[in-house]
């Protein structure tokens, strides 16, 4: 075991470092890692450049290199994840979400606040202003198993 650890830590060369970003790589496939062993395949890969452009450079100076061009891939890649949106809108688990802002017909009038709707091939309750049978309704939002309407057109100032 000895005679491989002096032979990697004697002379490093840029075959070494090529055969790190491989394996890094191979391991972020199988593990998805959120893609952080992709900052030690490019820090791989930046070391083995300089390994393959300056072959004499000491083995204390190639693990440098590498340490700290991974902390500066890793922070940069940090930076840009913590900045990109989050899909917060995702309606998987939560059918009825799906439904806000979406034109239907009604099924049978509001009466005191309440009627149905057929929506995709199951009938909701409706909650909203009275409005007769055939109203075209835009859904406002979800309340539980109600989904809350108003005539269509009707926030442009139109009376239905």
């Amino acid at each position: 075991m000895s005679f491989f650890m002096n032979l990697i830590l004697e002379s490093p060369s840029h075959w070494h470092w090529l055969a790190l970003a491989v394996v890094c790589g191979i391991f972020e496939l199988i593990a998805s890692t959120n893609l952080f062993l992709l900052c030690c395949v490019i820090a791989s890969l930046i070391t083995a450049g300089v390994a393959a452009w300056e072959p004499a450079l000491g083995w204390q100076y190639q693990f440098m290199i590498f340490a700290v061009t991974t902390m500066l891939s890793s922070l940069i890649w940090y930076r840009w994840w913590k900045h990109q949106p989050t899909d917060s809108g995702s309606t998987l688990n939560r059918r009825s979400l799906q439904y806000v802002g979406r034109i239907f017909v009604l099924e049978t009038p509001l009466k005191n606040g309440r009627g149905r709707l057929q929506v995709d091939g199951t009938i909701w309750t409706v909650s909203g202003p009275d409005l007769p049978g055939g109203t075209e309704v835009k859904v406002l939002s979800v309340d539980g198993m109600v989904l809350q309407v108003e005539a269509h057109l009707a926030h442009l100032g139109y009376k239905i």
